[in-house]
C-alpha cells in the first residue's frame, strides 16, 4: 500500500507539472507551424537523451521486442495490436471533437462501437471492413488545429522524437484519456504502467527491421531520424488540416444549394398562382400574362445584377 500510494502521488505531481505546462503553451505564440531542419535549439541535450533512448533500446527495448516476436504468433500479436489500438479510439474521439472534426469524431465513436462488441473487445477491426476508416486525434494536433507553434525540436525519455507543443499535447493525452476513468483509482497506475509497456514492446517489434535499415544507411543517425518524424508528422497534421477543410466545403455546398433551392421554390410558387389565376379569371388572361412576363423579366434582371455584382 505505501509503494501504491508513492506512485500515485508521483503521478499527481506529474499532473501538476503537465497542467503547468499546458498553461504555458497556451501563453506561447500562435502562428503557422513550422518545419525548419535547424529548429534545434537543444540539441546538445536532445543528442544526450537520443544516446540515453539507444543504450536502453539496445539493452532491454529491442530484445524485449524480439523475445515478443520469438514468443507470440503473428496472429496473436494482430489481436494485442488491435486492443490497443481500440483503447485509444476515445481519446481520438475527444480530440476529434476540440478540432470541431465531426465526421471525423462520428467514424472515430463507430468505430470503437463495432470493434468493442463485434470484434470481441477490440481484438478484431471489424470495424475498417465495414468501412470505418481509423482517424488521427491527439492533443498536440489540436493545439495544431488551433494555431500553435511547434517550439522546438526535443527528444524525449522513452518516447523518443517530439517537439515543445507535441510534448504538451502528449503529457494532457496521458493524464486525460477517458479510458483511464473507466478504471478503478487504486488500479490506474499499473494498468497505465502494463498498456504502455505493452504498447512500445509491441512498436519495436513492428519497426525493428524499418529502424534498422534507417540506422545503417544514415551517416548521422539522430539527424536522419529528427527528419524522418518531422516529414511523418507534418504529414498526420497536414491530413487533418485538409480533413478540416473538405468538411467545410461540403458545409458551403449544403448551404448554397439549400439557398438555390429555396430560391427555386419560391420561383416554382409564384408560377403556380400566377396559372391558377389565369384558369380562375380566364377575362383577366392578358393582364395577368403581362405580369408574370413582367415578373420574369424581374428576375432575370435580378439574377443578371447578382452576377455582374460579382
Amino acid at each position: 500500500m505505501k509503494i501504491r500510494s508513492t506512485t500515485f502521488a508521483s503521478l499527481t505531481r506529474l499532473q501538476a507539472i503537465l497542467l503547468v505546462l499546458t498553461l504555458l503553451a497556451g501563453c506561447a505564440s500562435v502562428g503557422p507551424s513550422t518545419a525548419d531542419e535547424d529548429n534545434d535549439p537543444l540539441e546538445p541535450f536532445n543528442r544526450q537523451v537520443f544516446a540515453f533512448n539507444r543504450v536502453l533500446d539496445r539493452l532491454v527495448v529491442k530484445p524485449a521486442a524480439r523475445g515478443y516476436r520469438a514468443l507470440l504468433p503473428q496472429f496473436v500479436r494482430d489481436r494485442i495490436r488491435s486492443m490497443l489500438d481500440n483503447l485509444g479510439e476515445p481519446l481520438i474521439f475527444v480530440n476529434d471533437l476540440l478540432q470541431l472534426r465531426i465526421d471525423a469524431a462520428g467514424t472515430t465513436f463507430g468505430r470503437f462501437v463495432i470493434n468493442s462488441t463485434v470484434g470481441v473487445a477490440g481484438m478484431f477491426d471489424r470495424a475498417t471492413t465495414d468501412g470505418f476508416q481509423r482517424q488521427t486525434g491527439d492533443f498536440g494536433q489540436t493545439l495544431y488545429r488551433w494555431g500553435v507553434q511547434d517550439g522546438p525540436y526535443l527528444v524525449l525519455p522513452f518516447f523518443g522524437p517530439s517537439n515543445v507543443r507535441d510534448t504538451v499535447g502528449l503529457g494532457v493525452d496521458l493524464v486525460a484519456s477517458p479510458i483511464g476513468y473507466a478504471i478503478p483509482h487504486d488500479q490506474r497506475v499499473e494498468v497505465a504502467l502494463s498498456v504502455f509497456v505493452v504498447n512500445g514492446v509491441d512498436q519495436r517489434e513492428r519497426n525493428i527491421e524499418a529502424l534498422d535499415i534507417l540506422e545503417q544507411g544514415a551517416l548521422d543517425f539522430y539527424v536522419h531520424l529528427r527528419s524522418v518524424w518531422r516529414q511523418h508528422r507534418a504529414s498526420v497534421l497536414d491530413d487533418a488540416r485538409k480533413r478540416i477543410a473538405d468538411v467545410a466545403k461540403r458545409e458551403r455546398t449544403v448551404r448554397e444549394r439549400e439557398r438555390v433551392a429555396e430560391r427555386e421554390s419560391r420561383q416554382d410558387a409564384r408560377r403556380y398562382l400566377l396559372h391558377a389565376r389565369q384558369e380562375l379569371f380566364p377575362d383577366r388572361g392578358e393582364g395577368i400574362r403581362d405580369a408574370a412576363e413582367a415578373h420574369n423579366r424581374n428576375l432575370a434582371d435580378n439574377v443578371r445584377a447578382r452576377h455582374g455584382a460579382r
